[in-house]
Formats: C-alpha cells, structure tokens, sequence
C-alpha cells in the first residue's frame, strides 16, 4: 500500500493560519489542518518548521 504524503511549505501554512485566524477569531488546529487539506500531525510537524526558521 502506497501512502501519499502531502509537503506543505511553511509559508503557505503559516498564511493559512492567519487567514483561518482572521475569519473565526480562534485557532482550531483541526478545521485548520482539514482547510488545507493535510493531517494533524503534518500541521504540528510543520508549526515546529516555522518556529526553527525564527532562530536563524
């Protein structure tokens, strides 16, 4: 069985948490992760990305 794994730039997520942000006032990181169509864990995975590019 092949499983498809969808990279997701941290760019693109970090625009859709802000545009998510924007339109319900909250952080619900599963409407979130399901707007940009990957798991959970590639969204935590990719939050952690994001917070490693800050400490350059």
């Amino acid at each position: 069985m092949l499983i498809k794994r969808r990279v997701i730039a941290p760019e693109v997520l970090l625009w859709g948490a802000a545009m998510h942000f924007l339109q319900h006032s909250t952080m619900d990181m599963n409407a979130l992760a399901t707007e940009l169509a990957i798991s959970r864990a590639t969204l935590y995975r990719g939050s952690r990305q994001i917070r490693r590019i800050g400490r350059h």
